[in-house]
């Protein structure tokens, strides 16, 4: 899967989340065929992850790449 197919299906599952109520409760009534492996949405509930650990998921994937690239970039350079 793709970083970009990742994020999206991350942002699908926050923004179903937040719909249905926001609360982890509620995930399991959630469609599951967005692309989150059953474990995932598993766990999810398991460890009481909240709405807004999901919305800042996507966020924290994408600063770690823009590290990453601007890491290298730097290697580079120096």
């Amino acid at each position: 899967m793709k970083f970009s197919e990742l994020t999206a299906v991350i942002l699908l599952s926050a923004m179903k989340l937040a719909d249905s109520g926001g609360t982890l409760s509620s995930f399991s009534s959630i469609d599951l065929n967005i692309g989150l492996p059953q474990i995932v949405c598993s766990v999810l509930l398991a460890t009481g992850i909240s709405a807004t650990i999901l919305y800042l998921l996507p966020l924290t994937l994408v600063a770690t790449q823009l590290f990453q690239g601007f890491w290298a970039s730097l290697e580079q350079e120096y």
